[in-house]
Protein backbone atom coordinates (compact mmCIF):
# COMPACT_ATOMS: atom_id res chain seq x y z
CA UNK A 1 0.00 0.00 0.00
CA UNK A 2 1.63 3.23 -1.20
CA UNK A 3 -0.89 5.63 0.72
CA UNK A 4 -2.19 5.98 4.01
CA UNK A 5 -6.12 7.79 5.06
CA UNK A 6 -7.88 9.64 2.16
CA UNK A 7 -4.97 8.66 -0.45
CA UNK A 8 -2.66 10.89 1.01
CA UNK A 9 0.86 9.35 -0.28
CA UNK A 10 3.13 8.07 2.28
CA UNK A 11 6.23 10.26 1.63
CA UNK A 12 3.83 13.20 2.62
CA UNK A 13 2.75 11.63 6.05
CA UNK A 14 6.75 10.54 6.48
CA UNK A 15 8.06 13.70 5.73
CA UNK A 16 5.25 15.65 7.63
CA UNK A 17 6.41 13.26 10.90
CA UNK A 18 10.33 13.94 10.12
CA UNK A 19 9.57 17.92 9.89
CA UNK A 20 7.43 17.45 13.18
CA UNK A 21 9.96 15.43 14.93
CA UNK A 22 12.71 17.85 14.28
CA UNK A 23 10.41 20.65 15.43
CA UNK A 24 9.81 18.91 18.73
CA UNK A 25 13.66 17.93 18.84
CA UNK A 26 15.05 21.79 18.33
CA UNK A 27 11.65 23.00 20.76
CA UNK A 28 12.91 20.30 23.36
CA UNK A 29 16.64 21.38 23.49
CA UNK A 30 15.63 25.24 24.13
CA UNK A 31 13.88 24.76 26.96
CA UNK A 32 16.86 22.46 28.29
CA UNK A 33 18.52 24.95 27.68
CA UNK A 34 16.79 27.25 29.57
CA UNK A 35 16.02 29.18 26.43
CA UNK A 36 12.56 31.31 26.64
CA UNK A 37 10.04 29.36 24.63
CA UNK A 38 8.51 31.57 21.84
CA UNK A 39 4.73 32.54 21.69
CA UNK A 40 4.83 31.08 18.03
CA UNK A 41 6.52 27.95 18.96
CA UNK A 42 3.93 27.43 22.12
CA UNK A 43 1.32 28.22 19.01
CA UNK A 44 2.50 25.94 17.11
CA UNK A 45 2.83 22.97 19.66
CA UNK A 46 -0.60 23.75 20.70
CA UNK A 47 -2.15 23.19 17.05
CA UNK A 48 -0.08 20.14 16.64
CA UNK A 49 -1.59 18.83 19.49
CA UNK A 50 -4.96 19.74 18.60
CA UNK A 51 -4.74 18.45 15.26
CA UNK A 52 -2.62 15.25 16.26
CA UNK A 53 -5.91 14.76 18.77
CA UNK A 54 -8.38 15.31 16.89
CA UNK A 55 -7.37 13.45 13.33
CA UNK A 56 -6.48 10.98 14.86
CA UNK A 57 -9.88 10.54 17.08
CA UNK A 58 -11.44 10.87 13.71
CA UNK A 59 -9.88 7.89 11.83
CA UNK A 60 -10.44 5.52 14.87
CA UNK A 61 -14.12 6.55 14.84
CA UNK A 62 -14.07 6.05 11.10
CA UNK A 63 -12.27 2.52 11.26
CA UNK A 64 -10.74 1.64 7.98
CA UNK A 65 -7.46 -0.13 8.90
CA UNK A 66 -6.79 -2.90 11.72
CA UNK A 67 -3.22 -2.48 11.60
CA UNK A 68 -0.08 -0.36 10.54
CA UNK A 69 3.31 -0.96 9.72
CA UNK A 70 4.68 -4.43 11.23
CA UNK A 71 0.89 -5.60 12.57
CA UNK A 72 0.84 -2.75 14.67
CA UNK A 73 -2.75 -2.59 15.94
CA UNK A 74 -4.68 0.35 14.87
CA UNK A 75 -5.92 1.51 18.17
CA UNK A 76 -2.12 1.43 19.20
CA UNK A 77 -1.40 4.38 17.02
CA UNK A 78 -4.51 6.21 17.41
CA UNK A 79 -3.99 5.83 21.46
CA UNK A 80 -0.23 7.09 21.01
CA UNK A 81 -1.16 10.00 18.93
CA UNK A 82 -4.08 11.23 20.75
CA UNK A 83 -2.29 10.86 24.22
CA UNK A 84 0.59 13.03 22.59
CA UNK A 85 -1.66 15.63 21.17
CA UNK A 86 -3.21 16.42 24.13
CA UNK A 87 0.20 16.68 25.95
CA UNK A 88 1.34 18.73 23.69
CA UNK A 89 -1.82 20.95 23.69
CA UNK A 90 -1.62 21.09 27.06
CA UNK A 91 2.10 22.06 27.00
CA UNK A 92 1.70 24.72 24.30
CA UNK A 93 -1.24 26.06 25.75
CA UNK A 94 0.17 25.78 29.71
CA UNK A 95 -3.17 23.86 30.52
CA UNK A 96 -0.71 21.67 33.15
CA UNK A 97 2.81 23.36 33.20
CA UNK A 98 5.05 20.39 33.59
CA UNK A 99 8.56 21.19 34.74
CA UNK A 100 11.44 22.81 32.19
CA UNK A 101 13.23 19.65 32.33
CA UNK A 102 10.37 17.34 31.88
CA UNK A 103 8.99 19.03 29.05
CA UNK A 104 12.56 19.79 27.27
CA UNK A 105 13.30 16.19 27.47
CA UNK A 106 9.75 14.74 26.38
CA UNK A 107 9.79 17.18 23.51
CA UNK A 108 13.41 15.54 22.52
CA UNK A 109 12.12 12.14 22.97
CA UNK A 110 8.82 12.21 21.35
CA UNK A 111 10.44 14.12 18.04
CA UNK A 112 13.21 11.89 17.89
CA UNK A 113 11.13 8.65 18.15
CA UNK A 114 8.62 10.11 15.41
CA UNK A 115 11.38 10.98 13.20
CA UNK A 116 13.19 8.23 13.62
CA UNK A 117 10.59 5.89 13.15
CA UNK A 118 9.22 7.61 9.89
CA UNK A 119 12.46 7.66 8.05
CA UNK A 120 13.16 3.76 8.97
CA UNK A 121 9.34 3.31 7.46
CA UNK A 122 10.35 5.33 4.24
CA UNK A 123 13.75 4.53 3.55
CA UNK A 124 13.65 0.59 4.05
CA UNK A 125 9.18 0.67 4.02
Amino acid sequence: MQTYAFGIPKWIIHGIHLLVGLFLVSTGNDIRMSRPMATGSKNILAGLGLISALYQAFLWIRGGRDFYSYNLPAWVVHTIHILNGLILLSLGSNLFPLSTENAGLYLIIVGALAAFYHLHLWVWG
